[in-house]
């Protein structure tokens, strides 16, 4: 009995210094896990190369906004407060409201880069839809929000914070995590870079933990789930806050998006190996084509010229001639159709239709970079 309470006296001492260390470092923490996401808009901004055949290039931009406008809230909840002591109180109220469409705008980031990894797929129309109505939706209970509930600046901050979690971060963390597995499995994965499907794989499950956290630990609120699941209960059941998982969740997030970008570095080493082998079968082709050309063809030409003149040495109602006649007619489809072979190995466009191939050309990202092709 005296060993239990000293254990449960001892793990609460233990707690409340863990508490009092995450509290005194709290705006470290924020600045760090501000500065993580920031960085991941940098890193993709920098990196990513939007002329690439990869779908997921063309989604990057997404997920770039998004680190970009959430580290920048982030680092707002820090500074804004010290900024709105200069200001006039009408002035402050409009840069905390405009702080709040910064978070808003990052978890609409967020949803669109999952519709992005999702269009090649052919559900994007539905999911736009969806996407339409649940921001509808949102928006008429953000109104309903605001006027149900007596203003207070932190009152109000906060119940929108934790709906925004609810109904815009939660399903962003999913349907982004669910896209970036479909792309890497579907597009990325045959191209067989096995670390980059794991660091994919790894940051899926980042934006899943991102998602829930967000979504399902806000502010505390007086509507349910937020007034039983939130920041302060969430600390007192594990000693940590949120903070610290957010920051982990970043900080792998990073690292492992930073890492998966080298698929482009990939793709080009498959483009350029692809180039030099059709550069070698170009110039295999053009050998085969000059051998037809100087050996084979001038050999058949020179074999109808000697049946041709041992046909007029013969009788032309005999059998010799007649058999000769079916030799020269021989002879000349042959030569008609190492001709057409020879036209076949000098033709880029073997196996297709040149519609097609045109078609195939035009649609290249390589060559649509600068300029809009039209066929």
């Amino acid at each position: 009995m005296i060993f239990d309470i000293i254990y449960q006296k001892t793990a609460l001492d233990n707690m409340e210094i863990f508490q009092s260390f995450f509290q005194q470092n709290e705006t470290f923490l924020e600045f760090i896990y501000g500065l993580t996401f920031f960085v991941l808009g940098v890193a993709i901004s920098l990196q990513s190369r939007y002329s690439s055949r990869l779908e997921l290039a063309r989604s990057l931009r997404w997920l770039a906004a998004f680190g970009f406008s959430h580290g920048l809230y982030v680092w707002g909840k820090s500074f804004i407060p010290i900024q709105a002591t200069y200001l006039y109180p009408s002035l402050a109220h409009g840069v905390h409201f405009l702080h709040l469409l910064l978070l808003i705008l990052s978890y609409v980031c967020l949803f669109e880069f999952g519709i992005a990894l999702l269009r090649p797929f052919r559900i994007s129309k539905t999911l736009n839809w969806i996407l339409a109505g649940w921001h509808t939706l949102f928006t008429l209970l953000m109104v309903s929000v605001s006027l149900s509930t007596p203003f207070d600046l932190k009152t109000f901050h906060d119940h929108i914070e934790a709906l925004a979690g609810y109904m815009i971060a939660f399903p962003s963390g999913l349907f982004a995590a669910y896209g970036l597995r479909e792309q890497t499995y579907r597009l990325i994965a045959p191209l067989e870079a096995p670390y980059v499907v794991s660091m994919l794989r790894t940051a899926g499950i980042s934006l899943a933990v991102f998602g829930v956290l967000r979504g399902f630990v806000p502010p505390p609120v007086q509507f349910f789930p937020g007034n039983w699941l939130n920041l302060l209960t969430f600390e007192n059941t594990l000693g940590i806050p949120v903070l610290v998982f957010l920051v982990l969740a970043g900080g792998v997030l990073l690292f492992s998006m930073v890492r998966a970008l080298e698929v482009f570095h990939v793709e080009m080493e498959r483009t350029i190996e692809h180039m030099e082998q059709q550069q070698i079968l170009l110039a295999e082709r053009e050998r085969i084509a000059r051998e037809l050309h100087d050996n084979t063809l001038q050999m058949a030409y020179t074999a109808g010229l000697l049946i041709d003149s041992a046909r007029k040495l013969a009788d032309p109602d005999s059998a010799i001639a007649l058999r000769l006649d079916r030799a020269v007619q021989a002879l000349n489809e042959v030569i008609a159709e190492l001709r057409r072979n020879m036209n076949t190995l000098h033709s880029p466009l073997t196996g297709e239709a040149p519609r097609q191939a045109i078609r195939q050309l035009t649609d290249d990202p390589r060559f649509r970079t600068l300029v809009d092709i039209h066929l």
